[in-house]
Formats: C-alpha cells, structure tokens, sequence
C-alpha cells in the first residue's frame, strides 16, 4: 500500500525519524521488460526492420515448425552465407536435405535478399 508524502512524512515525524522534503514523485516498479518495451514502441516506431531482426521474426516459417525449436540464425557472414546454430547432429543432417527448401523460403519471405548459402554449427 502506497502512501502519500504527507502521510509518510506524518508518520516518520512520529517515529522519530526525518522527513521527507524532495520534490520527487514516488513511483511504481516497473519490470526492465516492459519498460524497453515501451521506449522500443515510442521510438523505434518509424525505422525499417533489419535483416537479422526479419530472420527472427519469420524464423518458423523460413525452416518449419518441426526445426525451429532446435536450430537459431547465428549470423551471416559477407559473402552471403547464413549460420545457423543447431542442437545437435541429428538436426544438421536433416536440415542439410532442407537447404534449398530454406533459402526458397526466404527469397519468398523477401527478408533475407543477400543470402546465398547456409552453413550449420553445432
């Protein structure tokens, strides 16, 4: 339960204790979340989306549902090769046979125009 000033003040004059003269407001918490959250809303409304931020988002789409839980776009090099960082063997091997499939997919998407390649990582 928020108090108000003069009501603390109040009552750190009966305890005995100094009050509180600033001029500052007392404020909720708020969660780091929310709050860049927020200025992310407030001030990054106009700009275009980057490359990685479009890999991100559609990251589902570009290699399935089935693959998405387990492999994550690390970062694409400047010669157009995109790097992906799989859990394990397992799903390097089966995404290996869905390469061309992938990069179809992001030329369909449209976000990822200057990739030419893919390359796994565990």
């Amino acid at each position: 339960m928020e108090l108000s000033r003069k009501i603390s003040n109040l009552i750190a004059d009966f305890r005995g204790l100094p009050s509180d003269e600033s001029c500052a407001l007392f404020h909720r918490e708020v969660l780091m979340h929310d709050a860049l959250k927020h200025l992310c809303a407030k001030y990054l409304k106009g700009i275009p989306k980057s490359m990685n931020s479009n890999l991100v988002d559609n990251w589902r789409l570009i290699v399935g549902s089935k693959y998405s839980k387990y492999c994550s776009p690390a970062r694409v090099l400047p010669n157009g090769t995109l790097v992906i960082k799989v859990d394990n063997s397992v799903i390097r091997t089966e995404l290996c046979f869905e390469i061309s499939a992938i990069l179809s997919r992001m030329n369909e998407i449209g976000c990822c125009d200057r990739i030419r390649s893919v390359k796994f990582i565990l």
